[in-house]
């Protein structure tokens, strides 16, 4: 009896498992973020209004990539991001999750106290005291989404959008304000506050590491460590975050690292297309221009070539002055 028992029980078990295996390959991407997540604690409600940032196919395995933006009452999550990776068959290889829970009893109202002009206003005022505020070129989305002229800016156009910002337990109502700063030292990305004007956080796109500065007191004459050579395709022989410099640390392997950045490089980075092969072979792609700045000018300098097969092993990227990362939007 015990044993008929228990293949009665592993009958039942696989009649409830395997539909449900494949009703989720049968769902969009969207429909399938939204059963698994509910099913992990979410809110329907949550989960209702997902953009689809990009969406695309690798030729080669066939395996499908969706990119979802959260947003609740039609306005972006800030980082609200999740990815769903699936093979060609509907089977979920893995699903990356940056969306907030409980949006309903946590977001602040949708509609902004302050303009998105006093929002950039505040911000050059800060950053930028002789600039003043650009003219408006264009607005979308119900003036959500707004572009304003950057002649002054080194010709990079000022974007300012409204967004939710996860702080702390509260989704605060936010402008995104992104915009470059003339001489290319900084790139900044600022959330103030739609509500109170004060500026909530900021991010730069540029980063600069100055090389003169040992912050952990390495020795000077401290034998480096033989370079390891990438193993697999798409290995990186990286200074892995958060190291600045080679001066804080040491290299380390890392295997297509992109994947933990959400959307931000769906092609991986020498890929900006999507097409057949890589639009550079330099320390440069879809989201960064790495090179040297040996006078400090912020001018073109050298970056490592990995060929056509993207294979290389010219020395690592760094100059006792500084280097710079560029990182456009």
């Amino acid at each position: 009896m015990r044993f008929s028992f228990h293949l009665l029980l592993l009958a039942a078990l696989s009649f409830f498992t395997s539909p449900t295996k494949a009703q989720e390959r049968s769902k969009e991407p969207s429909e399938l973020v939204r059963a698994r997540l509910v099913d992990n604690g979410y809110k329907a409600d949550d989960l209702a209004d997902l953009l689809v940032k990009d969406h695309y196919r690798d030729a080669h395995n066939g395996v499908e990539h969706t990119f979802l933006r959260q947003r609740w009452h039609g306005i972006e999550v800030f980082n609200g991001d999740i990815a769903v990776h699936q093979a060609a068959d509907g089977r979920v290889i893995a699903m990356n999750n940056g969306a907030w829970a409980f949006c309903g009893k946590t977001a602040e109202a949708p509609e902004p106290m302050i303009s998105a002009e006093q929002a950039l206003a505040n911000v050059l005022r800060k950053d930028l005291p002789s600039a003043t505020v650009p003219s408006l070129v264009s607005s979308e989305d119900g003036g959500q989404k707004l572009v304003y002229d950057g002649t002054a800016f080194s010709g990079e156009p000022v974007n300012v959008q409204l967004m939710y910002l996860p702080s702390d337990k509260t989704l605060r109502l936010v402008w995104n304000v992104n915009y470059y700063q003339p001489g290319g030292a900084h790139w900044w990305s600022v959330r103030i506050s739609a509500n109170t004007g004060e500026e909530l956080d900021r991010n730069d796109w540029v980063s600069q590491c100055g090389f003169d500065e040992i912050m952990n007191k390495r020795a000077h004459d401290e034998a480096p460590a033989p370079p390891m050579m990438p193993a697999a395709p798409n290995d990186y022989n990286v200074y892995p975050a958060p190291l600045e410099s080679p001066n804080h640390g040491s290299r380390a392997i890392r295997n297509a690292p992109w994947t933990a950045a959400g959307i931000a490089s769906p092609y991986g980075w020498h890929d900006t297309n999507g097409s057949a092969g890589a639009e550079y072979t330099i320390t440069r792609g879809n989201n960064v221009l790495a090179q040297e700045d040996a006078n400090g000018n912020d001018g073109t300098g050298y970056s490592p070539d990995g060929g056509a097969t993207l294979i290389s092993t010219s020395p690592s990227i760094y100059h006792r002055n500084r280097s710079i990362t560029r990182m456009p939007p």
